[in-house]
């Protein structure tokens, strides 16, 4: 099993999040730690730091979906300029990390394949 411990350090690591932003976001994490833990298959110690990673890494796009919707001034309009960050940057290239993260941890994840037997 992976900890919240392990997978805040790698956050740490991976963001630009300090400590007590990622502890606010403690809930988020966890959930992240139970999806991952719920999709892998039983994984070798030599691959838990690949599981802490895919669990940061889809903790890092829950956390930019939210904070995606709270970043404030988005645009900004002087005379005849004007600028205007997209609101979606944030999470669409988390999404990005996390689809590559799970990509090259295939071989860790439990096959969602599904076999129909006869019904007596």
């Amino acid at each position: 099993m992976i900890s919240y411990e392990e997978v805040k350090t790698c956050l740490l690591s991976i963001t630009q999040a300090d400590s007590e932003e990622l502890e606010s976001k403690r809930t988020l994490i966890e959930n992240a730690i139970c999806y991952v833990e719920k999709i892998t298959k039983d994984y070798t110690e030599e691959d838990k730091s690949r599981v802490i990673l895919l669990a940061a890494a889809r903790a890092n796009y829950y956390i930019a979906l939210l904070d995606g919707n709270e970043n404030g001034i988005t645009s900004f309009k002087a005379g005849d300029v004007s600028f205007s960050k997209g609101k979606s940057s944030l999470s669409e290239s988390a999404k990005t990390f996390y689809e590559s993260t799970l990509a090259e941890s295939a071989d860790l994840v439990k096959s969602g394949d599904f076999v129909f037997r006869t019904v007596d």
